[in-house]
């Protein structure tokens, strides 16, 4: 539909759903309630499986059929629905004097329930009078307790129940930035109260031979998912070397690594592996194929410990988490050493995202809180 476009469409025709995909625009939709029951029903179905009660439409009902609200009862609905019903006194629409009601569902097939609540009233003397003024999501935040899906990515492997060990402050250096991340998530829960269904993930989530993505990207693209409880593109690591040979040496940059007989270690996860595989960036590309790639193809991929281990005997850089890497040099290295030591960033930091499904009906619902 164009701009400031009216049009008058009949519910019996399937080609109308068609003037209400919209991409970016937002859409304001007034339905006649009064129309015969089971068109509507079966219309609204339609609009619900076709994700038309988003953010982006705006539905207005006119009714004077006092219980079409259970009509959505079986209508897939979401926190974010916008729908408001207007229902006329028994005088019908010549009167003055209406009562408008807002409808939605937390979280529908999720064990969500209809929710109904009379937010103002309309007379052709006062106007339109509210009785709730506060944003939608302040209304609606107590969700019944709904189950939502959530995974995480835990690549060093744990002891004990996954839940426990979220919620332990035990070794904040091992998995730093996925428990961090899930513990940010947790005040949100609570705020909204739904239930968190959280499994493990095998990885945040790359494009595989065929085509098609895995882990957390995975589960997020085909619905098994409803949100991730591990940030995405959060990479913030830097190049850990010590300087014992000359106090007054200055390595500021990875070509300045590149110019030094420093030999060069990274911090074993998955997403170093991938960076190093496919970054476009020609330092680090040939910082990878000539000093951690190594000789004859050999590893230097280590475990921070025994990748700092080295840091401390001098002549060695590291690629780590500064999060991973700190708790490990604050018990390990001697003060004297640590005052030896030197960053270099291998690429900027970027912030932690929460990440939800494509067109999510959460979105919103997250940012908000």
């Amino acid at each position: 539909m164009g701009k400031n476009t009216i049009s008058v469409l009949n519910i019996e025709t399937l080609s109308s759903l068609k003037f209400l995909e919209t991409q970016n625009n937002r859409m304001g939709v007034v339905l006649d309630g009064d129309c015969n029951v089971e068109r509507i029903s079966s219309f609204l179905r339609l609009c619900g499986t076709e994700k038309f009660f988003d953010v982006k439409h705006h539905w207005l009902i006119l009714t004077s059929n006092k219980s079409i609200s259970t009509i959505f009862e079986n209508v897939e609905l979401y926190i974010n629905a916008d729908i408001h019903i207007v229902y006329a006194p028994s005088a019908g629409f010549s009167s003055v004097n209406f009562t408008v009601e807002d409808v939605y569902n937390p979280a529908y097939g999720k064990g969500g329930k209809l929710q109904t609540k009379t937010i103002g009233y309309y007379s052709a003397k006062d106007g339109y009078r509210a009785r709730e003024m506060q944003c939608k999501y302040w209304m609606r935040r107590n969700m019944s307790g709904v189950t939502l899906k959530s995974r995480i990515v835990l690549p060093i492997p744990f002891e004990g129940t996954l839940l426990d060990y979220l919620n332990s402050e035990a070794n904040p250096e091992v998995n730093t930035f996925n428990r961090f991340h899930y513990n940010v998530m947790r005040p949100c829960v609570n705020y909204y109260n739904f239930t968190p269904h959280l499994t493990l993930s095998e990885s945040w989530g790359y494009l595989t031979k065929n085509g098609t993505w895995d882990g957390l990207v995975a589960a997020l693209d085909t619905k098994s998912a409803d949100y991730g409880s591990s940030p995405l593109f959060f990479y913030s690591a830097s190049l850990v070397s010590t300087l014992l040979m000359k106090p007054d040496t200055k390595i500021k940059t990875i070509e300045d690594i590149l110019g030094s007989e420093m030999k060069v270690g990274c911090e074993d996860i998955l997403y170093n592996r991938d960076y190093f595989m496919y970054t476009i960036d020609k330092p680090s590309r040939k910082l990878y194929l000539k000093k951690v790639l190594g000789r004859q193809n050999t590893s230097n991929f280590l475990p921070p410990e025994e990748g700092l281990a080295l840091v401390k005997n001098g002549g060695y850089a590291f690629h780590v988490e500064l999060a991973t890497a700190y708790p490990i040099i604050q018990k390990t290295f001697p003060d004297q050493t640590i005052c030896q030591l030197r960053e270099v960033q291998m690429y900027k930091t970027q912030p932690m995202h929460a990440n939800v499904q494509k067109h999510s009906p959460f979105r919103d619902m997250f940012d908000t809180w």
